[in-house]
């Protein structure tokens, strides 16, 4: 009887450990349920900001679509009312057409002046022969170069007008062009100023020196008087023979 009574007292105890566990179980399945509640909440939650934002871009993406509908549409009728108005050359181009105008007017009248100058002035035989022939011509314009030279010249520019043209066409030089000429256009303008300045300070250099050369010779027949001085009769007939010559 005492054994089955201890028996009894050892499974009033699991008992009550095992209903205590499932109390426990129960509890952690409960609070498990709350949290699997909160995630479906907050994941309808996000599901619904996704759709309002999906919506939106939908919304936006029309408007950028309208957007650039109407850009094209206005640029379309910008560039008919170009063309139907004039020829549409803006003013940048109006001046770069004008600024080369004004250039090959100048090229060829400078040209042409040289070229006139050239075949009417007698200093032009350079071989010194008596006339005027195609070997002064070289040697004026080709700076004496032979046939072989010039050939060879033609065949460099050539190759660099095709290759320009090429980098032209390929928009490969266009980003060069504009530092280039505004170097070239500096150059010129200060190459010009200092060849007016170096020229007129050359001028009248030379003109002091021609006055300090001329006062030298006079100095030097003013002392060849004093030395050799000439009878009245030696400078009357010397003063009078231009004029029996004559």
């Amino acid at each position: 009887v005492l054994n089955v009574l201890q028996e009894n007292e050892r499974l009033q105890r699991e008992v009550a450990r095992t209903r205590a566990d499932d109390a426990q179980i129960r509890r952690e399945h409960a609070t498990a349920l709350a949290s699997d509640a909160i995630a479906r909440a907050e994941d309808a939650k996000l599901r619904a900001e996704s759709s309002r934002l999906r919506a939106k871009d939908d919304e936006l993406r029309r408007q950028n679509d309208r957007l650039a509908e109407q850009l094209q549409r206005a640029i379309l009728s910008d560039a008919a009312d170009d063309s139907v108005e004039g020829e549409g050359l803006t003013a940048q181009s109006w001046t770069s057409l004008i600024i080369g105008v004004f250039l090959l007017v100048w090229c060829c009248s400078y040209t042409g002046l040289q070229a006139y100058r050239f075949m009417h002035d007698d200093k032009h035989d350079l071989d010194g022969d008596g006339d005027f022939d195609a070997s002064d011509i070289r040697e004026k314009v080709c700076c004496g170069l032979s046939n072989k030279g010039l050939k060879g010249l033609a065949v460099v520019f050539l190759i660099a007008g095709c290759g320009f043209g090429l980098l032209y066409k390929a928009h490969i030089i266009q980003d060069f062009l504009a530092p280039i000429a505004m170097i070239l256009y500096l150059a010129v303008v200060l190459g010009w100023l200092l060849y007016i300045v170096v020229v007129d300070h050359w001028d009248q250099m030379m003109k002091g020196l021609t006055g300090f050369l001329q006062l030298v010779e006079d100095v030097q027949r003013w002392a060849e008087k004093i030395q050799h001085p000439s009878s009245p009769m030696s400078q009357h007939s010397s003063h009078r023979s231009p004029k029996h010559m004559s």
